[in-house]
């Protein structure tokens, strides 16, 4: 079941439709036992607006009475400020489902809904990469996790990007209409049934608005002698703080421990090194502070999905002219 929330992308919606009923008609085909039925609940409204000038009238309105395998989450939009207040019927009624003992879903951005219940909290959980930093301010107890795609807790499933609504829709098909089915959707629709990471996706985004004048020059410091040997340690002293409280704070306003924010850092310098020029792997390790090539290597598969030489054939602006 999919539940409609006002002015929820429209294609986040009518995709997830129309992948459910791919399914059904291929389960059909197989003659199987087994149904697949997707139908579209709202909370209060008879008619509800989305974004892309859609208006769906739903299956349900009001208080789920049926059975229910799974209930869907649809992605919200960029607008996740107040959501407590805008959806606070959502909210119940979600929480009226999981206390049934029906799975939720959350596709993207529908994480902050999914999150605002409460359900998740102490669990391991995704979102669309750019909310990263909101996300975990709103709800510092939830375990976010953004370098993957589909994230699944049992009870509980969330997917990143609003595309990633395929992702979640055939990790669901394969665990309940089987692996058949969901091959067959992802021929259906040309996907890529191996894909489980959104780090390639993520373009490093320095978080600076927070107003904290130390952290904020220690990121400076950062940010022009990433290809230095930096010591952690030696940055919190040159900002006036003791190291454990430099790198509790810095975790807490930035979203990364300073190390991690340093290999982004390096990492990212790495990346339009190796879409831009010519230059050798090695040097270009070199040149971000990596007299190790292997550790190199493995860090970069580790924030960008790829290896460097992948990354440079997918990415690289010369071999497009």
């Amino acid at each position: 079941m999919i539940l409609l929330v006002p002015d929820a992308p429209a294609s986040v919606v009518t995709g997830l439709s129309e992948f459910f009923e791919i399914a059904g008609l291929d389960m059909n085909e197989r003659r199987a036992k087994r149904p697949c039925r997707v139908r579209t609940a709202s909370v209060q409204a008879d008619r509800v607006p989305l974004r892309g000038k859609v208006i769906i009238e739903p299956d349900i309105v009001g208080r789920m009475t049926e059975p229910c395998d799974l209930v869907i989450v649809p992605a919200l939009g960029p607008n996740v400020a107040g959501i407590r207040r805008r959806l606070g019927m959502e909210i119940e009624w979600l929480k009226d489902a999981a206390s049934r003992g029906t799975r939720i879903a959350s596709v993207c951005s529908g994480a902050f809904l999914l999150a605002s219940t409460g359900l998740i909290d102490d669990r391991e959980a995704t979102t669309h990469w750019l909310f990263a930093p909101l996300f975990r301010r709103m709800f510092p107890r939830v375990k976010l996790n953004i370098d993957r795609l589909v994230i699944d807790t049992g009870k509980f499933l969330t997917s990143g990007g609003s595309n990633a609504f395929y992702d979640l829709a055939l990790h669901v098909i394969e665990q309940s209409l089987g692996r058949d089915t969901a091959l067959s959707c992802a021929r259906h629709f040309l996907l890529d049934t191996n894909r489980v990471s959104q780090t390639p996706f993520i373009a490093f985004s320095a978080q600076k608005h927070h107003g904290d004048a130390g952290i904020g020059a220690a990121q400076t410091i950062l940010e022009k002698e990433f290809s230095t040997a930096l010591s952690i340690d030696t940055i919190a002293d040159r900002v006036g703080m003791s190291p454990r409280n430099f790198k509790r704070k810095f975790k807490q306003v930035t979203g990364d421990a300073p190390s991690v924010y340093l290999q982004r850092l390096r990492i990212e310098w790495a990346r339009n090194r190796l879409a831009e020029t010519g230059d050798s792997i090695e040097s270009i390790s070199y040149a971000v502070g990596y007299e190790n090539v292997g550790f190199f290597r493995l860090l970069f598969k580790r924030h960008t999905g790829l290896t460097p030489f992948d990354y440079r054939r997918k990415n690289s602006r010369s071999s497009r002219n």
